[in-house]
């Protein structure tokens, strides 16, 4: 078995993708293969997150291995990046992965979950796809509370 590169090395990887058009999507799911087997992965999360903000027309997967990589660290620190992003630019991916999380922490958790999902059904400055990706999940969640 091969040494883990540091993870210097994997965010500096993920810093030049995200500093290009995104071409092809083996790179990104070789290198979240090895953000989700390293120990140090998490610091690496946020980038993997950037990159979907960024190309949000990419097919990512259902959930792919990017979603794998990320939610390695579910429980570990990635709910607050998470957070993070889809105030900053929601996609339909990361809002389902917000529905996830919500679906797995405890109820006093899940209000910041839903508001992130509520506030980016309201944004017009998101697409169309998008925001009715957040009406879904919340007439969802309706359903549970």
């Amino acid at each position: 078995m091969s040494k883990p590169r540091a993870i210097v090395a994997i965010c500096n990887d993920l810093e030049r993708l995200l500093a290009t058009a995104l071409q092809e999507l083996d790179a990104v799911f070789d290198i979240a293969e090895e953000v989700a087997d390293h120990l140090e992965g998490l610091q690496a999360v946020g980038l993997l997150l950037s990159l979907m903000e960024r190309n949000e027309l990419v097919e990512w997967g259902t959930p792919g291995p990017v979603v794998h990589a990320v939610e390695t660290f579910f429980k570990r620190g990635y709910e607050p990046l998470l957070l993070e992003s889809v105030c900053r630019a929601p996609t339909s991916h990361t809002l389902w992965m917000t529905n996830r999380v919500l679906n797995g922490v405890p109820e006093n958790q899940q209000v910041q979950f839903l508001s992130a999902i509520r506030q980016a059904a309201n944004r017009k400055d998101v697409s169309e796809e998008v925001r009715q990706t957040a009406l879904g999940f919340l007439a969802l969640q309706q359903v549970k509370l």
